[in-house]
């Protein structure tokens, strides 16, 4: 009782801090609240009011944190890279978090580790690089070998740093959606047109695709498509990255895009960059394939 008359006497007198907040815990990168950005706050005097009283006090505040801004910010983040297309996987995909040590051969940490430099690099040197059009073409022969992450890192570092909205698709996607348009009410040119003007634009898998007919039956509809595509960004110094198993010299596949002209502006509008030919995708299944299988045995 003593205690209690103590801890009384020291709240209403100010020796003890009056107010108190409830539930912080480290999902608040303040420690203040409970991670949902607002902070619950107890008036530790309801305790020592009459009973009449206390029916009439409220005595829990809740106050906007410090992180609720924060929270705000990466939501509409996030909001931003989904609407372009960026595949949820890869949302907080960054270049500093580009492990190398996920590469086991030293031939590929250190082209990994190339490529990663070389990419931050283009992200700090953007305003300087951006009315060159020049973009970057990530080709390794072995699948999984961390060229979509690094490309899409690229285009989140930019939206962040530099408010610069990239377009992520697959080659086959750009054919597969404007295609959509011919029996439908949906406008092609307005279709292509966001691939055209896209003010960063991620080609993922190119080289993948084949040529081949359209619905409208042109044979190398394929080619003239990627090459109208190209040829704007070319024109108008657009920045385009690419990503390939193949390197831009074999472009001219007879399956993909015999006539050359699709090689000879990618040749132009990308550095061509070696990643490693070592897959890591294939590295982390097996490791969470024996995480599953030990979980379901617990």
């Amino acid at each position: 009782m003593q205690q209690i008359e103590e801890m009384r006497d020291n709240v209403l007198s100010g020796k003890t801090e009056r107010f108190r907040t409830l539930n912080a815990t480290s999902d608040c990168p303040f420690t203040t609240c409970d991670g949902s950005g607002w902070i619950h706050r107890e008036d530790t005097h309801y305790h020592f009011l009459p009973p009449e009283e206390k029916r009439k006090t409220f005595h829990i505040q809740y106050l906007e944190c410090d992180c609720h801004e924060v929270r705000q910010e990466k939501r509409k983040l996030e909001q931003t890279l989904k609407q372009a297309q960026i595949p949820e996987k890869f949302l907080d995909a960054g270049i500093k978090n580009f492990d190398l040590t996920k590469y086991q051969l030293d031939e590929s940490r250190s082209a990994a580790a190339y490529a990663k430099r070389m990419a931050a690099n283009f992200v700090e040197k953007f305003e300087n690089i951006k009315s060159t059009g020049k973009g970057i073409y990530f080709y390794s022969r072995k699948k999984g070998s961390g060229k979509t992450r690094l490309a899409i890192s690229i285009g989140n570092a930019l939206l962040k740093k530099h408010g610069v909205v990239p377009l992520y698709t697959s080659a086959t996607n750009i054919f597969s959606e404007i295609q959509s348009t011919f029996e439908s009410d949906k406008s092609t040119v307005q279709v292509k047109e966001a691939f055209m003007k896209a003010k960063v634009l991620i080609i993922d898998d190119m080289g993948v695709e084949k040529s081949s007919g359209s619905k409208k039956g042109s044979s190398n509809w394929n080619e003239r498509t990627m090459n109208d595509i190209l040829e704007y960004r070319m024109n108008n110094n657009l920045i385009t990255f690419f990503t390939a198993n193949l390197p831009i010299s074999e472009l001219t596949s007879p399956t993909l895009y015999p006539e050359g002209r699709v090689q000879s502006r990618v040749n132009k509008m990308a550095y061509e960059l070696h990643m490693p030919e070592e897959s890591v995708r294939d590295r982390e299944a097996e490791e969470e394939n024996y995480q599953f299988e030990q979980y379901l045995l617990e």
